[in-house]
């Protein structure tokens, strides 16, 4: 649960080594409680979100995400690229907006592919796979927001 005042709530785990370029679905559920006022990570409003998972990819030195978000406000299926530098790329996409509050939701993504969709190249030219992040966000906002996440199941 993210309150105002802190920076922000975020969870990660890695992907063993050994599997990192056999990975094929990623799968999870979340629930959202309290969304975050006027939460938008692909702007017009605060980039803020209910509910973050990020996933990971790694080329030498440069870390490269994929962030899906349950936000307040948007479109359903938005992409935004949130960030491109040197050594961190983050691409941003709006997975659930608004309610209905206290309902699970599951999603199944192949992140390999998504990798592509969103950085280009080719399936067999995907960087290893890293990590999974978590993160629920209010501090642009200053207004309370809070999720659940549950059953994260790595496939390969």
């Amino acid at each position: 649960m993210y309150r105002p005042g802190l920076g922000n709530v975020v969870l990660m785990a890695r992907v063993p080594e050994a599997s990192r370029q056999a990975v094929r679905a990623v799968s999870w559920r979340w629930r959202a409680h309290a969304l975050p006022r006027d939460g938008n990570d692909c702007g017009p409003g605060a980039s803020d979100s209910a509910a973050s998972v990020f996933l990971a990819f790694k080329a030498g030195l440069k870390l490269m995400v994929v962030k899906y978000v349950w936000s307040t406000v948007g479109t359903v299926g938005a992409s935004c690229q949130s960030n491109r530098g040197w050594f961190f790329d983050r691409d941003t996409t709006l997975l659930q907006v608004g309610g209905p509050l206290d309902v699970w939701t599951s999603y199944t993504l192949d992140p390999r592919r998504e990798f592509v969709k969103h950085y280009g190249g080719k399936l067999e030219d995907v960087p290893d796979f890293v990590a999974i992040g978590v993160m629920t966000d209010g501090d642009n906002s200053q207004s309370p927001s809070e999720a659940d996440y549950a059953d994260f199941v790595v496939e390969w």
